[in-house]
């Protein structure tokens, strides 16, 4: 994966259709902290793949 290959210090910026949902963050603390509170609605798959990415990163 290219983002392994650059260094820790970089400020990397990814840009992609992600078609994500996120869904309503106001339950869980944990993903709030990482993608913010302005999801509404039901989340959808692209959107869990998302949030792993954050969290992950």
């Amino acid at each position: 994966m290219a983002l392994m290959k650059l260094r820790q210090k970089e400020i990397s910026i990814i840009i992609r259709d992600f078609n994500a949902k996120v869904g309503d963050t106001s339950l869980d603390n944990y993903i709030r902290t990482t993608v913010g509170n302005f999801g509404t609605g039901r989340r959808n798959v692209s959107g869990e793949k998302l949030i792993q990415f954050a969290l992950d990163h």
